[in-house]
């Protein structure tokens, strides 16, 4: 967490929602969006769910609803003090 008053810099998971804009598409278990440390392990996350999703999507004994298509993607973000997450452009 950043220092009073101060703001961190990590990395989160995106997707962009036609009436939304821009919105986190992982959360922790409190249902705040998870902040990477590195934009490698935010990446890792989306490849993690890709796999998932095209071994449900691949799978004969069950209909699937997933895609094997993925439009998340990674942002850096600021990270306020209150768990507040602003991306940085």
């Amino acid at each position: 967490m950043a220092e009073s008053g101060k703001t961190s810099k990590g990395y989160c998971v995106f997707v962009e929602s036609m009436c939304e804009g821009l919105v986190p598409s992982v959360f922790d278990s409190d249902s705040r969006p998870v902040v990477f440390a590195t934009r490698k392990e935010a990446t890792a996350e989306i490849k993690d769910y890709e796999i998932t999703r095209l071994a449900h999507a691949t799978n004969d004994d069950e209909v699937s609803i997933y895609s094997a298509d993925t439009e998340e993607f990674v942002l850096e973000v600021r990270l306020l003090e209150n768990g507040s997450i602003f991306p940085v452009f």
